[in-house]
C-alpha cells in the first residue's frame, strides 16, 4: 500500500504580499484622477462667484450713479424758486379744493340745499333771454352772474325763484348790469357776503356758446349750457 506525504507544509510557503506594484499603481492614479476633477470643480467655481461678483458690482456701481444723479435733480428742483411756487400753488388749490368739500359736507349734514337741488330748481326757471356763467353757494347766501339779452327780463327771472324750494327767501343785495359790445348785458346778482366775486366782472370768468337756458358752475368756468 503506498502512502503520499505532504512534505510542502503551509510553514513552507511563500507568503504572497496584498500590496503589489500594480495594485499600488491604480489606486495612486485613482485618487490622482479625483484630485484634479476637484480642482477642476474649485477653479470653475471659483470663476464663476468671481464673475458673478463682478457682474453684481458693476449694477451696484450702475445704481449708486443713477441715484447721485436722482440726488442732484432733487437738490437743483428743491433751489428752482419757479418749481418751488408751482408746488404751493398746487398746495394752495388743493387746500381750497379740500375746504370746499368740507363745506359741502356741512351743507349737506345740516340739511342746507344741495348744489344739486339747487342747479335743478335754475334750470326749472330757464328763460331764454338769460344765461348764466357762475354760481356761488353758502347757506342761504347765493351769488349768480351771467348774460340777459334784454334787461326787463331780470326781474320777471328773479321774481320766479319764489316757487322753487330752493331758491325762494334768497337776499340778493348786490345787482349790477353792465354793456357788452355785442349788444348782450353782463349782470351780477348776488349776496353782499360774496365781496370778492362781485369785483370780477363775468368776462373775466370765460364762456362757451350754447342754446339759451340757465345753467351753472361752482368752480369759476363759465358755460352757457
Amino acid at each position: 500500500m503506498k502512502r503520499i506525504a505532504n512534505l510542502y507544509v503551509a510553514e513552507l510557503q511563500p507568503n504572497r504580499d496584498p500590496l503589489t506594484l500594480k495594485l499600488v499603481s491604480l489606486v495612486v492614479g485613482t485618487l490622482l484622477v479625483v484630485v484634479m476633477i476637484g480642482a477642476g470643480l474649485s477653479k470653475w467655481y471659483l470663476a464663476n462667484q468671481q464673475a458673478t461678483t463682478a457682474k453684481l458690482s458693476a449694477q451696484n456701481t450702475a445704481v449708486q450713479q443713477q441715484v447721485n444723479q436722482q440726488q442732484e435733480l432733487l437738490k437743483q428742483a428743491l433751489n428752482d424758486k419757479q418749481l418751488l411756487a408751482e408746488i404751493d400753488q398746487l398746495e394752495l388749490r388743493l387746500a381750497q379744493r379740500q375746504r370746499l368739500l368740507q363745506h359741502m359736507r356741512s351743507v349737506t349734514q345740516t340739511g342746507q340745499p344741495s348744489f344739486a337741488n339747487v342747479m335743478t330748481d335754475l334750470a326749472r326757471v330757464d328763460n331764454d333771454n338769460i344765461w348764466l356763467q357762475r354760481i356761488v353757494l353758502a347757506y342761504q347766501d347765493m351769488t349768480l352772474q351771467g348774460h340777459t339779452t334784454a334787461a326787463s327780463a331780470l326781474p320777471r327771472w328773479l321774481a320766479s325763484f319764489s316757487n322753487y324750494p330752493t331758491l325762494k327767501n334768497r337776499n340778493f343785495g348786490v345787482f349790477e348790469l353792465r354793456d357788452e359790445q355785442n349788444g348782450a348785458l353782463q349782470f351780477t346778482v348776488g349776496s353782499d357776503s360774496h365781496g370778492s366775486l362781485l369785483l370780477q366782472q363775468p368776462s373775466q370768468l370765460g364762456t362757451s356758446s350754447g342754446s339759451n337756458s340757465s345753467g351753472a358752475t361752482n368752480n369759476g368756468s363759465g358755460a352757457r349750457p
